[in-house]
């Protein structure tokens, strides 16, 4: 049994779990940090960090949607009582990507978006939308994205294609935010869930680890009332990934059932991505030890002036 650590290697990181290292390993002088939970075998070799890529999926629903299969695979964590902040995706999804809320607007100008957070933990960032072009605040958000791919009106489907163009780009670390239609126009447009399949069957072969999110923006024919603004947060990670990171995992399947708003999920990507931001806050995370469930919910009502509602048991919200 032999393993040699040389001066200035850091070995974990900031979050709970211990990296293992196996036998006849070599860390030399001033290695690359380990993260946590990382698994080192026997007689490796390391020269690379250990790529891990993330995926955001953003889109409109609707109740019997939400309840469709394609969201509660093996690998799917559902959570069932989570909330949008405002009925209006032209607002919900500039609030889902930065720190501002209901209450406090002033972060959307004054802080990170989870864009630029990801940018400077040097993650390859790229836009795909069927959505809408010329919204000001979204546009904020995405320019800063390094690859952008527009579909307007097209279905969801067309954005598999853009997708697959990025993660064959040569970098270690893919974060790639798609804003689709959804069930917008269920006449002419796929239902969100057939474009998870897809890309959740094309990511279960990946050897990197992968995660994805997707989160509903707002749900079409809404009510302001805990029926009508709750939304699907599914957190969906290939095996490599739930290995990788197992603590975490545990600790997503113990709070699914929490109610929070849809402004967690900016918490939650940089949590999970273990990125340093100013902005983060870890009560708002999901995975995080310090979680704590939302007793109220604040959101934009259809005024767009902050309202709140207080959540109710999964059990009492189902139909």
């Amino acid at each position: 049994m032999f393993c040699s650590i040389g001066p200035g290697v850091i070995i974990g990181g900031k979050n709970e779990g211990k990296p293992t290292i196996g036998d006849y390993v070599t860390n030399c002088a001033n290695s690359t940090v380990i993260g946590n939970n990382s698994l080192i075998g026997a007689g490796s070799l390391v020269t690379k960090d250990v790529p891990e890529n993330v995926i955001v999926v953003i889109g409109e629903t609707n109740y019997d949607e939400w309840q469709q299969l394609e969201y509660r695979d093996s690998l799917s964590i559902v959570f069932d009582s989570v909330y949008t902040e405002c009925p209006v995706s032209g607002v919900s999804i500039p609030l889902l990507l930065s720190s501002a809320t209901p209450t406090a607007q002033e972060p959307f100008f004054t802080q990170k978006s989870v864009i630029q957070a990801f940018n400077e933990a040097g993650y390859y960032t790229a836009w795909l939308s069927n959505y809408g072009y010329h919204d000001h605040f979204l546009m904020r958000i995405s320019d800063d994205c390094r690859y952008l791919s527009y579909k307007p009106y097209q279905p969801d489907s067309a954005l598999l294609e853009p997708f697959r163009e990025v993660m064959a780009q040569p970098s270690l670390r893919h974060m790639i935010t798609l804003v689709t239609q959804g069930a917008r126009d269920t006449a002419n447009f796929a239902y969100t869930p057939t474009l998870l399949r897809q890309l959740t069957d094309s990511l279960r072969k990946e050897h990197q680890p992968v995660m994805l999110i997707y989160v509903g923006a707002n749900r079409i024919n809404i009510t302001n009332d805990c029926h009508g603004l709750r939304v699907p947060f599914v957190v969906w990670a290939n095996p490599n990934y739930r290995y990788r990171h197992r603590a975490l995992i545990r600790h997503m399947e113990a709070q699914k059932t929490q109610p929070h708003s849809t402004g967690s999920l900016f918490h939650t990507l940089l949590y999970m991505s273990d990125i340093p931001c100013a902005a983060l806050n870890e009560d708002k995370a999901f995975g995080s030890w310090s979680l704590i469930p939302s007793d109220t919910i604040w959101y934009f009502d259809e005024n767009l002036q902050p309202s709140f509602l207080l959540p109710q048991p999964v059990e009492m919200a189902e139909h």
